[in-house]
């Protein structure tokens, strides 16, 4: 009986061991198949980019054909990118051979693994018919549509040359391509030309001038280039050299350096003995005129190293006509144009391209004209460069009849004599940096930067008319483009008048160093060119003050003395913009005048042009030209972009959007997602920074080897859009990381945007109103605005498969999360009515969310305990100002988690980026951090932590996680004392990567004296503290926080019926002989206080504090002592229902700081 048990067992055991291998073996070979197949996905997927890139430039795309398939590959692209994102993030291969031994006996759902190999040949097998299906109807897709087919981009430029302007005394005729050509002008002129119904008549037109005999007399050197693809340099040049060689004429000047080698040896001058054609003859050994051309194209080919110099040679003798025929890019210009320097000898470039776009940009400063109209479908445009107008720039106003040397009139001067609101700052800045230069008789120079349109020329002009008086000599340049040293020298010659003299740079610096000269340099555009003004011009000791206009932020630091020295000019304040309207309409009159319901309405009108100036006052003049005013700014309200498109009159906008539309397409892909997906945010007036900075880590669009890297890269981008004019930093919010869009920049790209939104960068719908989409697919991006009626017949039939970020403002609702978002990626609910029972539905059914926004949710009481099961691929998680007071214990399980923003900030002035309305859910109280599971110090890619309260039970064992979390960036931790002080600073102390702490400091405690012994870690830059007091003996209480190094924000808040008077004065002068500064470096002081605050100051104390603000509660009085020996003050907030002697006495110490800060009293 026991053999027939152990037989039983052994057999029981072989059997369950062949499973096992069979299992294993499984295993591994559905391993080997996702490997081989994801390595075929990614090829393919990166090779859907590229394609796609390209796709969106126009190129190719013809016809319907080709825009169909161009659909299909991006539908595939998307689906790849969300395959490889659920292989590589979410296959889990430690529990999967063990799973699938157990489904040898029991049923059970398909295993993650075999589900990834599923998806994954079926997108191959697509990859694979999308191919196919390109070759099989490739021979339709090349029809006759081609040859009819005009972009939106060519649609765009046709719009702006509508009305032809004509460089020869603005007269309206049919321009001549000979005519252009043969222009007196020394410079290199490019003239692009292009047909609007394709390229019928272009070559004929080009062909005739170029074989015209006035023309090939004027140029000795000719030569015709059909451009190939791709392009290669070398064949490039020697097919210039060829065209120089066929339609030389009988005899060539003298050429070379001694170098050649082409005919067998150095040292032969070989065009000064031979003709062209002489010289080719012998070289190839041949009178056969047919195969001459060919022959010396082989032989240049064995002589490349000599064709380059040659080739000099001859475009420096010689002026030159080059035509280049079927440009295709921009890209494809910028690499020729290297090849052909301006020279200054007279040289043409004559460009063929069937792109009206790409016309418009390659001649610089362009202008425009008809050549020839076939039909009412089908007129040829040139494009060539606007000839500077002499002296143009010499026609100033007359110095103000109240000028006084360097004082600076009041604002309201400004206002009246110069038409300049809201520019307070700019000129203070501009003021500042020339009086300093005009007094100390040194060189200075001040840049002014800023986006086309926002009034940087306007600015600088009306200092200039109000003080060049009071300069020895001034001048007012232009940088021509393309930059040319002896031009801007002969201008500034012109307006300077200095003394005669043999060489131009010797008069310039002459007369630089023995007067005081103030320069205006307007539309500089690089680097390169200031280098090269600075080299020739300001080397020598110069008492001048020279003003740097240019729209890159980058250039103007580049050039400017120092950086306070740089004034970046942004959209004007609502406030300022309006009034700048309403005066306009005064001065221009019109048959129609504003009541305060159209004033309203024109305020939204200014919103929509950026608040921009220029085109506020353009918007001006033609609403006082038109019959009914009134009714064309109803008009323009209800749909902007098409009415300024299709209004004449409106040529200031045209401009702009050319300058916005160029500035865009030179952008790169990733920049231009960046753009799309802004309009997401366009009901906010203002968008937080490390808001937009974790979404877009979320979707994918930062690049770096950890998460710091990642934060780095994105406030790149932001960067970057700040410099292009599509964001800016809010005048009014100094210590708030935010920034404002540019409404008229966003709109204009996106209305200008090809129709077939295969083309756009980003797939984003926006539901507003009563509206719904104009198809069922949402694409990949969806904000569901405040004002849409919550419709769910209209939600459960949109296509959400492919979305992969969700937006609600305000009104949430439970349909609104669906399973059907299998690939969602970011849901924010910010500011929303979300309860806690939405939240766990949320966590249920949209496993790969990387991004959850809570902030200001204040119905959420508790987080579900299955977070940290089921979104394991979380990254960030902000539930900051919710009711939540403890984290799950299975957040310590999320290890891909960066980001944790929780508990209500002890932040005393709300500024925060947001919608009007956070405060209709409720009150939030404050409390004193959030409590967080023991585990925590588990996840070490976090490098965003608070707040954490340490204070409460198990405060020692938090501190000991706070070890293991080395990446580190900002960390906040609430309810310090003396006695856990240590601890946490031992805790923090190897933090390499740490920049911010923020420690808000426990309200019971006696006095802080013990805050002046610590020690912050050594690479802390930001230490911030914030102080609760409901008892107030005496300012020894506090006065131990001016001790506290590195300290960069203290906030304090007084809950005391008794009076409050802060001493930030060391005593009051009474320890002068004290060494140590208190507050040395602190920047920004928040105060709110219940009671009345009496607050002073000293010189020698907070010399470095630049924003003050101070909140007094209802019936308080406040007194501010010596405000003006804060040094370093910039701004300045006021709050409380003061009296009108009280806020006369606030403005009046306020308006005398001698620094002039920006303030608001409210």
């Amino acid at each position: 009986m026991a053999e027939l048990a152990i037989g039983i067992s052994k057999t029981a055991v072989e059997a369950l061991l062949n499973k096992v291998k069979t299992a294993i073996k499984e295993e591994a070979e559905q391993l080997q198949i996702v490997e081989r197949d994801i390595s075929f996905i990614k090829d393919e997927f990166e090779m859907m980019q590229s394609f796609l890139i390209k796709a969106s430039s126009g190129e190719g795309m013809k016809n319907q054909v080709a825009r169909t398939w161009v659909r299909q590959v991006r539908d595939l692209s998307y689906d790849t990118e969300d395959c490889i994102d659920y292989v590589v993030l979410h296959l889990d291969k430690k529990r999967s051979f063990l799973q699938r031994l157990l489904r040898f006996n029991m049923l059970q759902k398909p295993l993650t693994l075999d589900q990834a190999v599923a998806e994954i040949k079926r997108l191959r097998a697509r990859a694979e018919e999308v191919n196919q299906r390109n070759m099989r109807y490739n021979q339709i897709g090349n029809s006759k549509e081609q040859v009819q087919q005009t972009t939106a981009a060519n649609q765009m430029v046709l719009d702006i040359i509508k009305k032809p302007t004509d460089a020869f005394d603005n007269q309206e005729d049919i321009l001549d391509l000979t005519r252009l050509i043969k222009m007196e002008d020394k410079g290199l002129q490019v003239i692009s030309v292009c047909g609007t119904g394709g390229d019928l008549g272009v070559i004929s037109i080009i062909k005739k001038t170029y074989e015209d005999p006035e023309i090939c007399k004027m140029f000795e050197c000719r030569a015709w280039v059909k451009l190939v693809r791709p392009f290669n340099p070398h064949e490039f040049i020697r097919s210039l050299l060829a065209g120089f060689y066929a339609n030389s004429p009988s005899q060539e000047p003298e050429l070379g350096s001694g170098n050649s080698h082409i005919n067998g040896g150095p040292g032969k001058r070989l065009f000064s003995i031979l003709t062209l054609a002489e010289f080719a003859k012998k070289l190839v050994g041949t009178q056969d005129v047919h195969f001459l051309g060919a022959k010396v194209l082989e032989t240049m080919k064995a002589t490349q190293d000599n064709i380059n110099t040659d080739y000099m040679e001859i475009i420096k003798k010689k002026a030159y006509l080059i035509v280049l025929e079927d440009l295709s890019s921009i890209e494809e210009w910028n690499a020729i144009k290297t090849f052909m320097p301006d020279l200054r000898n007279g040289s043409r470039i004559v460009v063929s391209t069937q792109q009206l776009e790409i016309a418009s940009l390659c001649p610089e400063q362009t202008n425009h004209g008809l050549l020839r109209e076939f039909s009412t479908d089908h007129s040829v445009y040139a494009f060539f460069k606007a000839l500077p107008r002499k002296h143009q720039h010499t026609r100033r106003k007359p110095p103000c009849p109240d000028v006084q040397i360097f004082r600076l009139p009041p604002p309201d001067h400004w206002e009246q004599h110069h038409n300049l609101y809201g520019r307070e700052s700019e000129i203070k800045i501009l003021g500042t940096q020339i009086t300093s230069a005009h007094a100390r008789k040194v060189s200075a120079v001040i840049s002014v930067c800023g986006i086309a349109g926002v009034g940087k020329s306007f600015l600088v002009r009306a200092y200039f008319d109000h003080f060049a008086a009071c300069f020895g000599s001034s001048a007012v340049v232009s940088a021509s483009r393309p930059f040319d040293i002896m031009n801007f020298c002969q201008d500034l010659v012109d307006d300077l008048k200095p003394p005669e003299g043999e060489d131009i740079f010797h008069r310039i610096w002459k007369h630089l160093e023995e007067k005081q000269c103030l320069i205006i340099i307007d539309d500089l555009r690089s680097k390169e060119d200031w280098d090269l003004i600075e080299g020739k011009l300001i080397l020598r000791a110069s008492k001048s003050c020279i003003i740097v206009i240019t729209r890159e932020e980058s250039v103007a630091r580049h050039c400017a003395t120092s950086d306070h020295a740089v004034c970046r000019v942004k959209g004007l304040e609502a406030e300022a913009a309006r009034s700048l309207f309403e005066k306009e309409t005064k001065d221009h009159g019109g048959t129609f005048r504003w009541d305060s319901n159209m004033l309203d309405e024109a305020g939204i009108i200014i919103n929509k042009c950026g608040r921009l100036p220029k085109l506020s006052v353009a918007l001006v003049k033609y609403l006082a030209d038109v019959r009914n005013g009134i009714l064309e700014a109803r008009r323009l309200n209800a749909n902007f972009m098409y009415s300024l498109n299709n209004s004449k009159g409106l040529d200031s906008f045209q401009d702009i959007f050319a300058w916005i539309y160029s500035n865009f397409q030179a952008c790169p892909q990733l920049l231009k997602k960046c753009v799309f997906y802004l309009s997401l945010f366009t009901q906010s007036s203002m968008i937080r920074q490390s808001r937009l900075v974790r979404r877009w880590i979320a979707e994918g669009y930062s690049e770096g080897t950890d998460s710091n890297s990642k934060v780095e890269y994105t406030e790149k981008l932001l960067h970057e859009l700040a410099n292009l004019g599509i964001t800016e930093h809010p005048h009014q919010t100094p210590t708030v990381a935010g920034c404002q869009i540019n409404s008229l920049f966003l709109e204009y790209v996106i209305s200008r945007e090809t129709e077939e939104n295969i083309f756009l960068p980003l797939e984003v719908s926006v539901l507003q109103g009563e509206g719904s989409l104009n198809t069922q697919r949402v694409g990949q991006h969806l904000a569901i605005g405040s004002s849409w009626k919550r419709d769910k017949f209209v939600f459960d039939n949109m296509d959400l498969s492919r979305l992969r970020s969700l937006t609600v403002s305000r009104e949430w609702r439970p349909f609104l999360i669906s399973d059907r978002m299998r690939v969602l990626r970011v849901l924010d609910l910010e500011d929303t009515n979300v309860a806690d029972g939405d939240i766990e539905q949320v966590v249920k059914q949209l496993p790969r969310l990387k991004f959850l926004g809570l902030r200001r949710c204040t119905k959420i009481s508790c987080l579900p305990e299955s977070l940290g099961d089921d979104l394991r691929q979380l990254q960030t998680l902000d539930i900051r100002h919710t009711s939540v007071t403890k984290l799950p214990k299975s957040i310590t399980k999320l290890q891909k988690l960066q980001y944790i923003r929780a508990a209500t900030s002890l932040r005393l002035m709300d500024e925060e980026p947001s919608t009007p309305w956070r405060t209709s859910h409720g009150h939030v109280d404050a409390c004193n951090g959030i409590i967080v599971p023991r585990g925590i110090g588990a996840l070490m890619a976090l490098h965003t932590l608070g707040v954490v309260n340490i204070g409460a039970g198990g405060g020692k064992a938090i501190l000991n996680e706070l070890k293991y979390l080395s990446q580190l960036k900002k960390l906040g931790v609430s309810g310090i004392n003396r006695s856990n002080i240590k601890g946490l600073l031992s805790a923090i102390f190897g933090h390499s990567h740490l920049e911010s702490l923020s420690l808000q400091l426990h309200k019971d405690d006696k006095d802080l004296e013990w805050l002046g012994k610590i020690t912050p870690p050594n690479n802390l830059q930001r230490l911030k503290a914030y102080v609760h007091v409901v008892k107030y003996p005496h300012w020894s209480y506090l006065q131990g926080l001016g001790q506290l190094k590195r300290l960069h924000t203290l906030s304090l808040r007084f809950e005391t019926d008794q009076d409050v008077e802060l001493q930030f004065c060391d005593n009051l002068d009474r320890n002068r002989s004290s060494t140590h500064r208190q507050f040395s470096e602190l920047k920004v002081l928040e105060i709110v206080c219940s009671s009345n605050l009496h607050v002073m100051f000293a010189g020698g104390e907070m010399f470095e504090l630049k924003v003050l603000k101070v909140h007094c509660s209802t019936g308080a009085s406040l007194q501010l002592s010596r405000i003006e020996r804060l040094h370093s003050l910039k701004y300045v907030w006021l709050k409380g229902s003061f009296d009108d002697t009280t806020k006369e006495e606030l403005r009046r110490k306020v308006t005398q700081h001698p620094n002039k800060p920006n303030w608001k009293l409210d």
